[in-house]
């Protein structure tokens, strides 16, 4: 995650705020997320119905979400306490459930 975040924001400060430097981020999150998702074996098909077979649970992937589920947290509580994005011009994170 320190990776990405630190990729992210070297990618922002060197092409500014342009379309062009939104796109380039945007190519460089999924391009990171895509690889998180080679190195944990999550695209073995064998690997996932392994995780989800009951009987027989391979609790690897459960360390892959827990990990996803952290720096995400992490996340979460850094956009709320700087208040606004990084990336865009106002933070929209939902106050309260629907009804």
């Amino acid at each position: 995650m320190t990776t990405a975040i630190l990729t992210v924001f070297v990618m922002r400060h060197v092409l500014g705020s342009s379309a062009m430097a939104s796109i380039m981020i945007s190519f460089a999150s999924g391009l990171i997320f895509g690889l998180g998702l080679i190195v944990s074996q999550m695209i073995n098909p064998a690997k996932v119905l392994a995780f989800l077979d009951i009987l027989s649970c391979d609790p690897s992937l459960a360390f892959v979400i827990a990990g996803a589920v952290a720096s995400s947290a992490a996340g979460y509580i850094y956009a709320r306490r700087r208040g606004r994005p990084v990336f865009a011009q106002r933070l929209e994170i939902p106050t309260r459930l629907a009804s």
